[in-house]
């Protein structure tokens, strides 16, 4: 299965909801967004190449996950609206980053999967702490 990522963007505190993949090919060397993320070519580029390469490279449709592509990235440029990538990182769900972002009351705007619903993803602000996690 592997590992969920989000996209964190800390300026205005939202996220967008990535799934499975190599997702920290988005980041640079210092775990920040990676300049090519205000390029939506660029971004497009990063997933085909390293996100999805063993899908495309193996698919019996490869077209569908290059399209597919072009979607993902129009959605990851619109959600950097042109932020400075230093304040895009990424959580997941191995670490207790997923959690800290909920902690924090941040609020996902998008996903990649269209079958995800945002109320879902952000049903830990309309929730206590005590209801959803079983915090005292």
């Amino acid at each position: 299965m592997g590992l969920e990522y989000t996209l964190v963007n800390h300026q205005n505190k939202t996220c967008y909801e990535l799934g499975n993949g190599s997702w920290g090919s988005l980041l640079d060397a210092n775990r920040k967004g990676s300049a090519d993320l205000l390029y939506k070519e660029s971004i497009r580029d990063i997933i085909v190449t390293d996100v999805w390469d063993y899908n495309i490279e193996n698919a019996t449709n490869p077209q569908f996950w290059l399209d597919y592509a072009v979607e993902v990235a129009s959605g990851i440029f619109d959600f950097i609206n042109g932020v400075d990538p230093s304040n895009i990182g990424l959580a997941n769900d191995s670490d207790d980053s997923t959690f800290e972002v909920r902690q924090k009351q941040y609020r996902w705007v998008g996903s990649r999967y269209h079958e995800y619903s945002l109320d879902e993803l952000n049903y830990h602000l309309k929730t206590g702490w005590v209801e959803m996690y079983g915090i005292p």
